[in-house]
């Protein structure tokens, strides 16, 4: 099946591959040939995909994934490859977003829901890369 990944910058994979794991807002999801057609909200965490018998990674940060009998398409803020992400710049980013959580007011709503993010996406970018 064709798998397409999209950010505002661009297609960042095309390829052919055999699956696909994609980071559901409820959990991961898996995809494989033949699934039924789906349009389905992404959380963040690690998009996977295995092409000839090797499986790649991104970190993808939230969008859409559509499946139909044309492959998958993923539609996503940002995809990054473990090539492309800086460790060291997501654990200074990592660090400094839990000090502003440790800071924070008990009744910032929004602004926990923001940091939770935020942390999560370093989390997320830590583990893929």
């Amino acid at each position: 099946m064709q798998l397409r990944v999209v950010t505002p910058m661009g297609s960042k994979i095309e390829t052919v591959v055999s699956q696909v794991t994609v980071p559901g807002e409820l959990g991961d999801m898996g995809i494989l040939p033949g699934h039924r057609a789906l349009l389905s909200s992404l959380g963040i965490g690690a998009l996977s995909y295995t092409n000839d018998g090797t499986t790649a990674y991104l970190a993808v940060n939230g969008g859409y994934v559509e499946v139909d009998d044309g492959g998958v398409i993923v539609v996503t803020e940002t995809a990054e490859t473990p090539d492309e992400i800086d460790v060291e710049r997501a654990k200074a980013a990592l660090s400094r977003i839990q000090a502003e959580a440790s800071s924070l007011d008990a009744d910032a709503t929004a602004e926990h829901t923001r940091v939770a993010a935020s942390i999560r996406r370093a989390e997320n970018r830590i583990e893929v890369a």
